[in-house]
């Protein structure tokens, strides 16, 4: 596996990411969306998204949140945190490096749930 270090030695940083993002969305998220929508489980490292919810896998535990259950998934600093409905605290807590095409599974949440219950914190 290779790994592509970019820092601030850009001067316009944000933008080029914001531009890989959304070229990795756009090429990507028609063939997750189909995945999804035949009942297939789409895999993101320890996340999985189905027909029924999302998988979370932290510290070798397997947390199950359905669609309906779920709150919001808001991504802050580096980290995705999972809500449940009702709940005060995370249900779950992932941090993106763990987390294959990040910006894929933020864009199929957004989508599965119509743009309700992702909160992109910036």
């Amino acid at each position: 596996m290779s790994v592509l270090v970019l820092d601030n030695v850009f001067s316009r940083f944000k933008e080029i990411g914001a531009a890989v993002e959304q070229q990795v969305v756009s090429r990507f998220l028609p063939s997750v969306l189909a995945a999804y929508h035949k009942g297939n489980s789409v895999s993101f490292g320890p996340i999985s998204a189905h027909w029924q919810g999302l998988s979370v896998s932290v510290n070798k535990e397997q947390k199950m949140l359905i669609w309906d259950e779920l709150d919001k998934v808001k991504i802050v600093e580096g980290v995705i945190i999972f809500k449940k409905k009702g709940s005060l605290g995370a249900m779950a807590a992932v941090p993106m490096a763990q987390v294959p095409n990040a910006c894929l599974f933020a864009a199929l949440v957004d989508a599965v749930t119509n743009g309700q219950k992702l909160q992109l914190a910036h």
